[in-house]
Parts: C-alpha cells; structure tokens; sequence
C-alpha cells in the first residue's frame, strides 16, 4: 500500500506499508524508503515514520481474500494524495494500481 504525493515512483516521504502474508507482519518504511520498521499483525506496538503512526492491524482472510484494518495517524502529511496498491507474487506483480485519491486535512 502506497500513499503518495503523485506517481507511485514518489516513495521517499510516502504512506509506504508492506504486508508480508508468510511472516504474518506489517511493515513501513522510513522516510528515506530504505529501511522497514517491523511488526506483527495484531500487535499494539506502533511503527513510525515523519508522516504517520501506524497503531494498532487486524486482518481477516476469506478464500482468497485478505481484509485488513489498520489504526493510522497521519502526523505531517496533509495535502492531495495518490493511493495506490500492488500485489506481488513470486513470479509476477501486478505493479502499483492507482485506486484512488485523498486529500490529507
């Protein structure tokens, strides 16, 4: 998942959250999108960056699937973004899907 100011290149001081579905883990990069902070899915521990908090994810699985719900505090990020998604597989991704956009107050 990817909150960003414009195209999905622009990842430095971005919304840039990684689930990891064998780890079980939500991860988030720092502000450079070099280094990822780590955390268990349904941990209460926070992760950080200069633009967000992310608190507190639940996720839930259907078949094929995934739902999740994750606590987000955006800190110093306002202005008009892009979200987008991607998903990867082994072999293949999808590459970032623009799914919308979303104006921080």
């Amino acid at each position: 998942m990817l909150i960003t100011s414009g195209a999905p290149s622009v990842v430095t001081n971005a919304w840039y959250l990684v689930y990891n579905r064998t780890a079980g883990t939500i991860r988030l990069y720092n502000n450079a999108a070099t280094t990822l902070s780590t955390k268990p899915i349904g941990s209460s521990a926070n992760l950080f960056n200069t633009q967000c908090a992310v608190g507190y994810t639940v996720m839930t699985t259907a078949g094929n699937s995934v739902s999740f719900t994750i606590n987000v505090v955006f800190l110093s990020f306002s202005g008009a973004k892009s979200v987008y998604l991607q998903a990867n597989e082994p072999s293949t991704n999808s590459g970032w899907v623009q799914r919308g956009t979303w104006t921080v107050p």
